[in-house]
């Protein structure tokens, strides 16, 4: 869910309208039976609740027409009003929570897990997830994104794996082989050469600043973009993360095999999908064959390791429902905990497999033939790339505390960075010391120390 910079709430503001929402009376919960696969209880009383999503156009707003009415004739008694949120999410969300508007379930960034949690904003939901047999082992569970001092307030839901895709047509036109398990950033670099076309406006690779590009080299090369120990500080000016950054911007600035794609600089009108570059990086590669359908062949490639280490670290994002404290005090937590409960399983599941709207985060749906259906032959490869082994590994953003404050100071100057607009080591002083200044301000806006 993108973050916009239209109406901002201060951490300060977000925790007072959580307090108050915490404040009020709690109503009774309604029953409910267990699983999403049991039967319903025909006895209960009938009940609406709110559900806000972004996932309203394209293939996913086509998975959301589709699990609304597949999970109220699963449970008739509950029906569900769907409320389409601005691009801008977070800032929406907490326009409602201050507004006390706020739906019974939404479609979350984690980012604000820790300060919505502690404001008291999200339903403690663990105790209905037992109650309705929910699963963790069955998805991709990471409870950094679910999860926090005890308690457990969603489920995972949109689930999304940077995956490497190639334009296979190209490889072949060209005669170059597609790189097997082993191969590194070194190969990508050599690979990118041999496919550039930068008259033709073809470019071997696709480098950014975000997450989906880049940030797995930083974690590959045993790093992080801030320090493990307490108080969190921002590490990009260090050696391992500068040989990251050189090498990352030096496929843009220096070997010219990649074009610049962010900033004052950058090249408008090119896209993977429209044939512009040979290697790119997907947070959803099964939705982006809608996007390719006959302009030409696309297929999976392993994440490229970091040369140094041989190591491979694969990203991978979880936006999940949470259902708010607003949905236990108008007694619709049982309902609404039921129906995140139910997308996260094969029920919503199956829609997500089939318009490839992310990927599956229930494992058996993810590995069926509704998500592995042969229109991007090698997709397994992007499940592959979860497995733990000793040389490979997969993860998310360290959600610190203050992570939002930090991100929204950093990614801009990183922005430049890679738009040419600032060398790679001013680049990283300057987004260290905006971090940082970031830190101490949320710190002392919250009156505590960063953790």
């Amino acid at each position: 869910m993108p973050q916009g910079a239209q109406t901002r709430l201060t951490r300060a503001e977000v925790v007072r309208a959580s307090a108050s929402m915490a404040g009020a009376s709690a109503l009774a919960a309604c029953g409910l039976p267990g699983s999403g696969s049991e039967a319903p209880d025909k006895g209960a009383a009938p009940v609406t609740i709110s559900w806000m999503t972004d996932w309203t156009g394209g293939p996913r707003g086509e998975a959301t027409k589709l699990s609304i009415p597949a999970f109220e004739a699963q449970f008739p008694r509950i029906k569900v009003d769907m409320q389409a949120t601005k691009p801008d999410t977070f800032e929406a969300l907490s326009a409602h929570l201050a507004a006390g508007t706020l739906a019974d379930a939404l479609l979350f960034g984690s980012a604000l897990l820790s300060v919505w949690a502690d404001g008291g904003a999200l339903m403690d939901i663990g105790p209905l997830l037992r109650k309705q047999r929910f699963d963790k082992e069955s998805v991709w569970w990471d409870p950094e994104y679910f999860e926090y001092k005890g308690k457990t307030h969603g489920v995972p839901y949109q689930f999304t794996i940077s995956t490497w895709v190639y334009n296979k047509t190209w490889f072949q036109q060209d005669g170059v082989k597609p790189p097997a398990d082993a191969w590194t950033t070194d190969d990508l670099l050599d690979i990118a050469r041999r496919l550039s076309h930068p008259g033709d406006n073809r470019w071997g690779v696709e480098m950014r600043s975000n997450v989906w590009f880049f940030w797995n080299f930083i974690w590959a090369n045993d790093v992080d973009f801030v320090t493990e120990s307490a108080p969190v500080r921002t590490a990009l000016d260090q050696p391992k993360q500068l040989e990251v950054l050189e090498y990352a911007i030096g496929l843009i600035h220096r070997h010219r095999v990649a074009p610049v794609r962010e900033g004052a600089n950058r090249v408008s009108g090119i896209s993977f999908e429209n044939g512009n570059m040979a290697v790119s990086s997907e947070n959803a590669a099964k939705k982006q064959w809608f996007d390719v359908k006959d302009k030409f062949e696309h297929d999976v490639l392993p994440t490229p390791r970091w040369a140094t280490t041989k190591r491979r670290v694969t990203n991978w994002g979880h936006q999940g429902h949470m259902v708010t404290k607003a949905a236990e005090q108008r007694g619709r937590g049982d309902a609404a905990t039921q129906f995140v409960a139910w997308m996260a399983g094969e029920g919503g599941q199956r829609f997500v497999a089939e318009t490839g709207s992310a990927t599956p985060v229930h494992k058996k749906t993810a590995y069926g033939p509704l998500y592995l259906d042969g229109k991007v032959p090698s997709l397994k490869l992007q499940l592959d790339m979860l497995e733990r082994k000793p040389d490979q590994s997969a993860r998310g953003p360290r959600l610190f505390k203050y992570y939002l404050e930090w991100s929204r100071a950093v990614t801009p100057i990183l922005v430049q960075g890679f738009g040419g607009e600032v060398g790679v080591r001013e680049m990283a002083t300057q987004a260290t010391r905006a971090g940082n200044a970031a830190l101490d301000a949320a710190a002392a806006a919250d009156g505590s120390k960063p953790k």
